[in-house]
């Protein structure tokens, strides 16, 4: 029997991984929380296992869930250290508590519990995540030197063209060199300015929390989302990863405090969503090839 398991709180407004109030706790005051919880009010989202509720740790790296259901009902969640998931509805919230109870004196049984066929990625559900973003140094030295075989390539092909193809097709490709070729330069150079300007920021930022903390790779500060005054997004913040990296993110706050960080820290999709849709944000620069932003990095 264990005296105390750590437990938390997950809310309907929280990520995954996202959770608040971890602390030991006794059975009773485990009890008394899953009794406090505003399980009405955290009804009408998500009812997998990401869904809000109560997650209790066991000594065996196991975990225990009491979250929402349809129906009024509860669902129990059993995972066990090899990451196998089992789970149990009822509509009786003490039904629920006993096994709460059962699992604080390692008699949990498992006979009335469903267990899933597919179990994989299920832990990442009751574990804590860090939330802290930053450059991925190696993905994007990789991403820039990958560039170089694709502009030998182009200078091979130019090469060949010029030996065995007529004058006119070696005229065509120069002139497509001519315009293109710049614009692939200014492309590497803008990544590279970007992550050498980013490659040492960290920010850490939640969807459930009003706090911010940016670290400028000097020193860490924490703000406040309802501090921010207003966004300033430039470039292209809805599109596919690979084009939003450069896309740089500035944070107006209402004391005229400002952090910026590029879409290379975090993708402007997932910022948006993490700040909430009430805060005024300023699309700038959106089709605008030599970026001022990125100039005066």
């Amino acid at each position: 029997m264990a005296n105390n398991l750590t437990s938390k709180i997950q809310y309907k407004n929280y990520e995954k991984g996202e959770f608040s109030d971890e602390q030991d706790r006794s059975l009773e005051e485990t009890l008394e929380l899953i009794k406090s919880f505003p399980w009405d009010a955290q009804r009408g989202v998500d009812v997998q296992a990401s869904g809000p509720g109560i997650v209790i740790n066991g000594p065996a790296d196991d975990y225990l869930k009491v979250s929402v259901y349809f129906n009024e009902k509860y669902t129990v969640y059993y995972l066990d250290r090899s990451g196998h998931l089992y789970e149990f509805h009822t509509s009786d919230l003490d039904i629920a508590d006993q096994k709460v109870a059962d699992f604080f004196h390692d008699q949990l049984s498992l006979s009335d519990f469903e267990k899933h066929f597919f179990n994989a990625g299920y832990r990442s559900h009751f574990v804590n995540k860090t939330f802290w973003y930053k450059v991925n140094k190696f993905r994007e030295i990789s991403r820039m030197l990958s560039l170089i075989p694709f502009l030998l390539i182009w200078v091979s092909m130019l090469m060949v063209f010029s030996i065995n193809w007529p004058v006119w097709s070696l005229l065509f490709f120069s002139l497509l060199t001519f315009l293109l070729l710049p614009l692939f330069l200014y492309s590497a150079f803008s990544i590279f300015k970007v992550y050498r300007w980013s490659k040492n920021m960290s920010l850490w930022l939640v969807q459930g929390s009003d706090v911010i903390i940016f670290d400028n790779g000097v020193g860490s500060q924490s703000y406040l989302k309802s501090d921010i005054c207003k966004v300033n997004m430039y470039g292209p913040p809805v599109v596919s990863r690979g084009t939003v990296l450069t896309t740089i993110m500035e944070v107006i706050f209402t004391d005229s405090n400002t952090i910026k960080f590029p879409g290379m820290v975090l993708d402007p999709v997932l910022f948006i969503t993490k700040i909430g849709k009430q805060v005024n944000i300023n699309y700038l620069e959106q089709k605008t090839m030599f970026r001022k932003s990125i100039r005066q990095l």
